[in-house]
């Protein structure tokens, strides 16, 4: 296990593979001893769906990654703290620029197919308006109008037990329904078992190729035991280190973005980890400096992900606990350390700002943004917990909201919040307005007659005609986006990040089927300025 007086080797390595580090998702040769290559992988997946065709999509899915992570080769850097790489076609994905970074490979491409059937069939007619919105300039918006990319994953659940603490609530789950329980149910928590045993047995294989390889490279040999052992107990169950936990983390965030969501939030960063971080400093297990250097591989996961050119990915600090208490502490500062250190743009910060905050922090953050350290976004948390409230959520989730995306606000682990399914074009309502809902650029009458402009006698006969035009465009985007919801099941079944959350455990529903407490669906505005 990790320990503050190993080798002076272990330590202070961060800057000199750093340029290593970056190009790690560009040049890995994954070791065949371990498994099989890409093409091994894509036939292993295409045989099983040819042969298991009828089962429900939701065990299609869990079985195809089940295979990509327990017979995909892997490989580990020996100067790397983290491991992640496993091969199934597309983990390790450059960015094109048409169409975003992909990692899904023969797991994600299933949910792509699917997605195709579902347009070309049972919601063709609503993805059709979707697609002349777009075309039109009316909207953006993801293919179909399903909104995969804003999931807040249950962090705190996957701390607390791991993945066999999630599996006993599986068990647990099926036993309380007994014989009343669906087939849909016992489909959905078949899937969440067989995708974290698989998990569970990637770890594994991790962790007995980090073994070997240590007794190849004696000069990467302290690093790659303690990554065996890091990997012989987690993501299987609850982290015992700093060190542990920033890998769960890191694995399940790759697993779930290969399952096909994209993890706009990772977490309230110093709620999460500073259990594990205060033990560990005063165990003198590690120390602060370490703990540091720690935070600089794990985040530089992300940037060497992206190279700055994605969203990025969100992490949260301070605001408060569920009881009102303020949350920022050691941890927080240690953190806003290594982010300026590390002088990227990937991954993003959101600091939550109470009436009550120690001014420190405040100047602290406002020093980074003022030196150009300023992905940043800061929130008022007193008014946005009000708001949740207001919105129907119990105070003590509010309190545990994080922003997701850019800046929407969902509770960590009880929400599912698909608020960018459309981003409405406010602008183009203007220009139908004054062609009486007619697109000039291409002749076609994409909105409702509103009058011609020309007989307009005031700046209200405008207005009317603007809100004419947009509440006919919003009624058909809100029809077509209930139809993409509807069909979320056939189309991306998600048992990894649905496990995650504890109703849809205890209801026995994926995500798509409204399993999560909450669930939130919207549009964004845009166009204004």
């Amino acid at each position: 296990m990790l320990t503050a007086d190993a080798k002076p080797s272990l330590w202070g390595t961060f800057d000199a593979v750093r340029d290593r580090l970056y190009r790690q998702y560009e040049d890995t040769t994954f070791d065949l001893s371990t498994g099989l290559d890409a093409e091994g992988v894509k036939a292993a997946t295409a045989a099983f769906l040819a042969e298991h065709s009828s089962l429900p999509r939701v065990l299609q899915k869990a079985h195809v990654m089940r295979i990509a992570l327990t017979q995909g080769a892997i490989a580990i850097d020996p100067v790397d703290w983290f491991v992640d790489k496993v091969e199934h076609d597309c983990l390790l994905r450059g960015l094109n620029v048409e169409s975003g970074p992909q990692r899904g490979g023969v797991v994600r491409s299933l949910s792509l197919r699917w997605l195709g059937e579902a347009i070309a069939g049972p919601i063709a007619e609503e993805a059709a308006w979707l697609s002349r919105a777009y075309r039109v300039g009316q909207a953006t918006g993801p293919r179909g109008g399903l909104d995969r990319g804003h999931i807040a994953p249950g962090w705190d659940n996957l701390m607390a037990g791991g993945l066999n603490g999630l599996l006993r609530k599986v068990v647990e789950a099926r036993e309380a329904a007994g014989t009343q329980a669906t087939q849909e149910q016992l489909a959905f928590w078949e899937a969440v078992e067989i995708v974290y045993r698989a998990a569970i047995e990637l770890g594994g294989r991790f962790s007995r190729l980090a073994r070997r390889m240590a007794d190849a490279l004696p000069e990467h040999r302290e690093r790659l035991l303690t990554i065996a052992e890091a990997m012989s107990n987690v993501p299987a169950n609850r982290p015992r280190t700093f060190h542990e936990a920033l890998q769960l983390h890191w694995l399940m965030h790759e697993l779930i973005e290969m399952e096909g969501e994209f993890v706009r939030s990772d977490g309230q960063f110093d709620r999460t980890f500073y259990p594990f971080y205060r033990s560990d400093v005063d165990s003198g297990r590690i120390t602060r400096e370490q703990a540091k250097e720690l935070i600089k591989f794990f985040w530089y996961k992300w940037y060497s992900r992206t190279h700055g050119k994605d969203n990025g990915k969100n992490f949260c600090f301070a605001g408060v606990y569920a009881d009102g208490s303020e949350i920022a502490n050691e941890l927080t500062y240690l953190a806003l350390e290594a982010y300026e250190e590390l002088n990227v743009p990937d991954p993003k910060l959101s600091v939550r700002l109470t009436s009550r905050t120690d001014p420190k922090l405040y100047r602290r953050v406002a020093e980074l943004i003022r030196s150009g350290h300023n992905s940043i976004v800061l929130i008022n948390d007193d008014v946005a917990i009000e708001a949740l409230v207001k919105r129907g959520k119990q105070r003590e989730d509010a309190r545990c909201y994080l922003p997701i995306g850019c800046y929407e606000p969902a509770v960590e682990g009880k929400e599912a919040g698909c608020t960018m399914n459309i981003t409405v074009n406010l602008a183009k309502g203007v220009e139908l307005a004054l062609n009486d809902g007619r697109d000039p650029a291409t002749g076609e009458q994409v909105g409702p007659h509103t009058g011609d402009p020309t007989t307009f006698e005031s700046f209200d006969d405008l207005w009317a005609a603007y809100v004419g035009q947009m509440d006919a465009f919003l009624e058909g985007a809100r029809a077509s986006i209930a139809a993409a919801e509807g069909a979320w099941p056939a189309i991306n079944p998600s048992p990894v990040v649905a496990g995650t959350f504890d109703e849809c455990l205890a209801r026995g529903k994926d995500i798509g089927q409204a399993g999560p407490l909450y669930n939130s669906v919207g549009f964004v505005g845009a166009g204004l300025a």
